[in-house]
């Protein structure tokens, strides 16, 4: 058994490889050779303990395993380990690697809503705007700088001195300006949009974004976040990453959740689009969002990239349980 800290996996991984392998996923995904049953989440009472776990199995890559996830957001520390990954051989279900799952978090995250924008996004989309500015709005920064042709935009966070560091990372890593505004409206009028928050209300509306605006909504993945506000619902054409887990966890899908709006809202899963059975983007004029809670699948299949990478450059440790 292969066991990776968190400095093996930020040294195999990389946000180009991933996108590659989550797309490569979602396409067997939307072949039906993916299982991903419905993740578990359990509250520890009196506690910030809550403990998840994702299983996946991919048939065609022949890779299978689970992720486990405790704690809560703004209340982990720092050098603790809250996110672990199990892969299993595919034969026999035998442990061959454990690793930690912090950066792969946040890799396979923003890996997701490059290959939504891949599909979703004008093609001569060139300002990104990013709101929240912590581990994972970094992540969508790092990810769509990567899979579209930024040359500026605009980062927004309650914690201006976040929003500052983001938009110093991006200029650093990609020459690209990000401007630090002082409201999200100013931060909405970007072609591409990525919100990664933890709000409690709506605050994205239809009348903030223009025409063709395509956006990354990561940050509702429990039923009492919310970021979208209905009026853009209605406005926009609405693909998850899976619809019943999104229907089950989205704060942001409650109006279709208890049928304010019908399920038809939900135009696809990302799966479907990737592998050609929808249509993604149609017009110039359409606006698209991408509304992910997130999946083993990612989380599963990136670890995997990390467990060859890693055999391959002789990192981790091998260990006998």
């Amino acid at each position: 058994m292969l066991l990776l800290d968190e400095n093996d996996v930020s040294s195999v991984l990389d946000m180009p490889s991933t996108i590659r392998q989550i797309e490569s996923a979602f396409q067997e995904m939307g072949k039906g050779k993916a299982t991903t049953p419905p993740r578990f989440r359990m509250v520890v009472p009196n506690s910030f303990g809550t403990i998840r776990l994702m299983a996946t199995a991919l048939q065609d890559s022949r890779i299978s395993g689970t992720k486990v996830l405790t704690g809560t957001a703004g209340h982990r520390e720092a050098e603790r380990t809250y996110f672990l990954l199990l892969l299993f051989d595919y034969d026999d279900g035998s442990v061959k690697c454990v690793m930690s799952a912090n950066r792969l978090t946040q890799l396979r995250t923003g890996a997701v809503s490059a290959v939504a924008t891949k599909y979703l996004a004008r093609k001569d989309s060139r300002t990104l705007g990013v709101i929240g500015a912590g581990i994972q709005g970094q992540g969508q920064a790092e990810a769509i700088c990567t899979v579209a042709r930024i040359e500026g935009g605009f980062v927004y966070d309650l914690e201006k001195g976040k929003a500052k560091a983001l938009a110093k990372s991006v200029r650093d890593r990609y020459g690209v300006g990000l401007e630090v505004v002082e409201n999200v409206g100013a931060a909405a009028k970007a072609d591409i949009l990525s919100t990664a928050t933890t709000s409690t209300l709506p605050f994205l509306t239809s009348s903030m974004v223009k025409p063709g605006t395509h956006i990354n909504a990561i940050g509702s993945n429990l039923p009492s976040r919310k970021e979208l506000d209905v009026s853009l619902l209605k406005a926009a054409k609405v693909v998850v990453d899976s619809r019943d887990q999104a229907l089950e966890e989205s704060g942001d899908l409650e109006p279709v959740r208890v049928g304010t709006l019908p399920r038809e809202t939900l135009y696809a899963e990302l799966a479907d689009v990737v592998s050609g059975k929808k249509p993604g983007r149609t017009s110039n004029s359409e606006i698209t969002v991408f509304k992910s809670v997130g999946l083993a699948l990612q989380d599963v299949a990136a670890a995997e990239l990390a467990y060859l990478q890693a055999r391959k450059l002789g990192k981790g440790r091998t260990l006998t349980l």
